[in-house]
């Protein structure tokens, strides 16, 4: 018994001819409209161009690291790239849905990536999630371009630019989400039941300082958009630290010590003892004597005595010794 071909209605080959030329139509504005690569508001220009892979956007890792001051390393045997910034290690596997982070020599840690990257024409492509989650970008698509900038906004760059040493510093102290180690942290140690953190700015700066908490000190400075600490040191707690690094005295020395020649600092102080809450800002004279000039006092959650917090010392005017450009 022969079988007729049944005939297919006209509107059905409309509709299968529109959808093969809407589909020829999308590929060829894929070709002509590459999507974009921007860090931090500068189009990069490049022969590799950002890719969409299923619904997810991955980005060329070399174009990618070059623009954000990281560095490189292609393993060809293993078809495995490791990208290096600070003390964060981020190896990925073309293939491979997992990357391996390792910071410091310590911690390591294996993170399943959303989309597993990608070796096209010898060059590595990575989703763009992976930049934010590993190295604090952020990192979004939008309108054929993927943007990728230091985790601060334009408004927060231009404070810690050319703002007041005041309004710097507040936003400097409230900068803990920027925050990046260049060397391992020691573990502090507390001899008592109170837990207080000192913060002290070279005289005149907000972009660099030091940070005492329990028996440790460590340094921090601005680096590409980032808090980056890169020395620390065991000197003791709280007043005897504080004294001990001003005298050169400290033990367990990690990093490059910083070339700190202020004459005097300032200094803000949170300290925490039982439902007791302390914050106080002043003077931190080269021969440690130190100068209150604002004083809060909390107990139980009530205030016991309350003070206009302080965010520069009289006379203080802004000259930094770091910049703030790449």
């Amino acid at each position: 018994m022969e079988l007729k071909r049944m005939k297919q209605p006209k509107w059905v080959l409309a509709l299968i001819i529109a959808a093969g030329a809407l589909a020829a139509s999308a590929e060829a504005s894929a070709d002509s409209d590459p999507i974009r690569l921007s860090v931090n508001g500068t189009l990069v220009e490049s022969g590799t161009t950002p890719i969409a892979v299923k619904g997810s956007v991955l980005v060329p890792l070399r174009t990618a690291a070059e623009a954000l001051g990281a560095s490189i390393e292609w393993q060809s045997g293993s078809r495995t790239v490791v990208l290096s910034k600070w003390a964060t290690r981020a190896a990925l596997t073309a293939g491979s849905d997992e990357a391996k982070i390792v910071r410091w020599t310590t911690l390591s840690e294996a993170v399943k990536l959303g989309t597993t990257p990608k070796l096209i024409d010898g060059r590595m492509y990575v989703p763009i999630r992976f930049l934010s989650d590993t190295f604090g970008y952020v990192v979004y698509y939008s309108s054929g371009t993927v943007y990728i900038r230091d985790p601060i906004s334009p408004a927060q760059q231009e404070t810690l630019a050319s703002g007041s040493l005041v309004e710097a510093r507040k936003l400097v102290l409230t900068a803990s989400r920027i925050s990046r180690s260049d060397v391992e942290p020691l573990d502090g140690r507390a001899t008592g039941e109170s837990f207080g953190t000192y913060r002290l700015f070279p005289e005149d700066e907000a972009l660099r300082y030091l940070v005492l908490s329990e028996d440790c000190i460590t340094y921090w400075e601005y680096q590409d958009g980032f808090m980056v600490a890169t020395w620390t040191a065991r000197v003791g707690e709280a007043e005897v630290g504080i004294r001990n690094f001003l005298n050169g005295s400290w033990t367990e020395e990690r990093g490059s010590k910083p070339d700190l020649e202020a004459q005097s600092y300032y200094y803000y102080l949170q300290e925490y003892s039982m439902d007791t809450y302390t914050e106080a800002s002043g003077r931190l004279s080269s021969d440690g004597t130190m100068t209150s000039a604002a004083y809060n006092l909390d107990v139980g959650g009530s205030p016991v005595y309350q003070a206009e917090m302080l965010y520069a010392n009289s006379g203080e005017v802004r000259a930094e010794k770091i910049g703030v450009g790449r």
